[in-house]
């Protein structure tokens, strides 16, 4: 389709994803940002949140974590810590993750690094835990 561009979304880990789309949306430090083909270049930072993926007329949704993207000649490049699908959250994990981490914050003793990384966690747990209420309640329609 003419108006598709490569994307290509990595971790560490593993590639996520690779393929052509239509457009994605993904969460910036500056807000939500809309990439179609022929887009500027630009590199740019990403945080905790989604990225929503339009490809065949369909979306779908992904929870991410912090990372950065290169937007170039028709080809985009997330580079992510960590990403999965909406439908593959486990809620529960998700759930005790968050309640670890928002018990750890109560601790006033914490060092800044210590209450960045458990900030950090918390962004995250909420994070799935909406994505993935998001996608139960569009399963339902």
């Amino acid at each position: 389709m003419a108006s598709e561009f490569l994307l290509e979304i990595t971790t560490p880990e593993h590639t996520f994803f690779s393929g052509m789309v239509e457009m994605i949306i993904v969460d910036t430090i500056d807000g939500k940002m809309g990439i179609l083909k022929s887009h500027l270049p630009i590199v740019t930072v990403l945080k905790t949140g989604e990225v929503d993926i339009k490809k065949d007329g369909k979306k779908r949704i992904a929870s991410s974590s912090v990372g950065f993207m290169e937007v170039l000649s028709n080809k985009v490049a997330l580079f992510l810590e960590s990403i999965e699908w909406a439908d593959e959250v486990d809620i529960e994990r998700s759930t005790e993750a968050k309640e670890r981490a928002e018990k750890a914050l109560q601790n006033t003793a914490l060092s800044q690094m210590e209450r960045g990384i458990h900030i950090a966690a918390l962004e995250r747990a909420n994070s799935r835990l909406k994505i993935a209420q998001t996608f139960k309640s569009d399963e339902k329609k």
